[in-house]
């Protein structure tokens, strides 16, 4: 009896081993020489769309990649940035550095060797303020009437310039469009008032620079100018420049006649 129990246990065991050696491995592998379809990957930013003007970015782009795949599984997911070495992807990575038409090349490959083909986005980011220089140069056109001329010249922009809109005391006066890098605006004051200019400059990824000239920085008295334009009055005109009052009525009696 106890001789018949052993058989029937080891027959048993024989048949189980034979379930488990023969079905389980056989449902693994069929999963796999079923499995002829590669994995699908695919991109996400964050920003989600361009933060600039014209497709452009102005901050750092998070890059995230999602792989699926229905049968095998994803084994693994790559990428390479602007043709660089390809690396494996294990979380999401960050472009920070400016640059137009930037790369990003990735692919997935699953667990039964199906390999997905390449696929690709560009980007373009810019982060960096243009730069430039804001000078002016002043015409006498009447009594007591200046013409001022302001010369913007942008020094350094990597994607090109758009537009510069121009101010008097933070009341909009107009805009110039083009792509520079130089630009001029001629503008005619009265007297001596109390004014402010207030220049903004806009490349085309909507990154801008601010400049301001206050009104004591244009120098409209006579003295000041006549290096260009009085300079036979330069001494006679100094002579008397402690003594405003008289200085006036010699400006209003030589130049407002």
């Amino acid at each position: 009896m106890k001789k018949e129990l052993i058989i029937k246990t080891f027959v048993l065991a024989i048949v189980v081993l034979f379930i488990v050696i023969t079905f389980t491995p056989t449902i693994g592998i069929s999963n796999y020489l079923d499995d002829t379809t590669p994995p699908i990957t695919t991109i996400s930013t964050n920003p989600p769309e361009p933060d600039g003007c014209n497709g452009w970015y102005v901050s750092n782009v998070t890059i995230t990649l999602n792989a699926t795949d229905d049968l095998s599984g994803v084994n693994a997911t790559y990428y390479r940035i602007n043709g660089s070495d390809w690396n494996k992807y294990i979380f999401p990575f960050i472009i920070s550095e400016d640059g137009e038409n930037i790369l990003i090349e990735f692919y997935s490959v699953d667990n039964a060797g199906n390999v997905e083909t390449v696929k690709s986005i560009k980007l373009d980011i810019d982060k960096t303020p243009p730069e430039g220089t804001v000078e002016w140069e002043i015409r006498k056109i009447g009594c007591r009437k200046w013409e001022i001329i302001f010369y913007i010249n942008i020094t350094e922009d990597a994607n090109g310039m758009e537009r510069i809109d121009f101010y008097i005391n933070n009341i909009y006066q107009v805009t110039i469009t083009g792509p520079g890098p130089t630009y001029a605006w001629i503008f005619t004051i009265y007297g001596k008032p109390r004014i402010e200019f207030k220049i903004i400059v806009y490349d085309f990824a909507c990154n801008n620079a601010t400049f301001i000239i206050n009104g004591s920085d244009l120098h409209l008295h006579p003295r000041f100018n006549s290096v260009t334009h009085y300079s036979n009055y330069i001494r006679f005109l100094h002579f008397f420049d402690k003594y405003l009052l008289i200085q006036n009525l010699l400006y209003v009696l030589r130049w407002c006649n």
